[in-house]
Formats: structure tokens, sequence, C-alpha cells
């Protein structure tokens, strides 16, 4: 009993530090074909605010007359490809960069959500994130909706 009391204080205690804001709210017009969202985080280093890249892209597959030939029959058609039917960049309200850190300005406090440094292979600006914030975008029927979620 005293377990079940102490987990449940736990976890309401967590789920008032975590902060969320909807980031993007909006329907999409989906076709046929499988669609795949994806949201990633882009810090402007001239400006020092921070952003959501958002696309949202279909598996496209073209089909076309089979093709034979003496050494068997084949799909015609091109290769299937993906295609962008969505892209925008949002700013999310209270992230900033400072001296490199990408910090988001709580009700509460200041959180750290990674760093923007150098990757080590090409030498490009790439952003470490530290788990405190994340980007979660989910699609159902034509509704696209992503929060920004710091922990």
């Amino acid at each position: 009993m005293q377990k079940t009391i102490v987990v449940a204080l736990l976890l309401a205690s967590l789920s008032v530090c975590a902060e969320t804001i909807t980031v993007l709210d909006t329907t999409i017009q989906r076709g046929y074909y499988q669609t795949n969202s994806n949201a990633k985080f882009f810090m402007d280093t001239e400006t020092g605010l921070g952003y959501a890249n958002i696309t949202v892209s279909e598996f496209v597959r073209y089909p076309g007359q089979t093709r034979c030939n003496p050494w068997g029959c084949f799909p015609g058609g091109s290769l299937p490809t993906d295609r962008t039917i969505f892209a925008t960049r949002v700013e999310i309200p209270n992230l900033i960069l400072i001296d490199k850190q990408m910090i988001y300005r709580g009700q509460t406090e200041d959180i750290n959500c990674g760093y923007l440094g150098e990757s080590r292979v090409l030498k490009r600006p790439t952003l470490y994130l530290s788990g405190k914030c994340s980007l979660r975008e989910s699609m159902r029927g034509n509704r696209l909706l992503v929060n920004f979620q710091a922990k």
C-alpha cells in the first residue's frame, strides 16, 4: 500500500516538473501513400533563437506495366521515392542559444537542452542534445501535432 502511494506521488511530481508546449497543430492533406512526419531542433546562430524544423513526406510508388524480356518479367514504372508534402520552421518560445548552450527558459527554472558543437568527421555545426528536451510529433488522420517537452 505504501509503495503504491510513493510511486503515485513520484509520478505526480515528475508530471508537474515537465513543461509541454504545442509548437504546431494543423491539418495536412494526405494522399493514398504512406506518410511520415519528422521534427528536429534548429538553432539560429545569428539571432540565438530556437526553432523546430517540421517535415511531412509521402513514400510514393508509381505503378507501371509489367515488362517482359527473355530472362523474365519485371514491374515497370519508376522507383519508389519520398515526396515532401509539407515543410516549415516554427519558433519555439523561450528556447535560446547562450554561449553555444541551448537553454530553455521555463516557468520555474532554466533547463540546459544541449550544446552546439562541431561534428568530428565532417566539421559541421551539430546540436548535441542532453535528453532533457524533446520534440514529439504525431499524425492522426489529417492532423499533425508537434509538442516541445522540457523535463
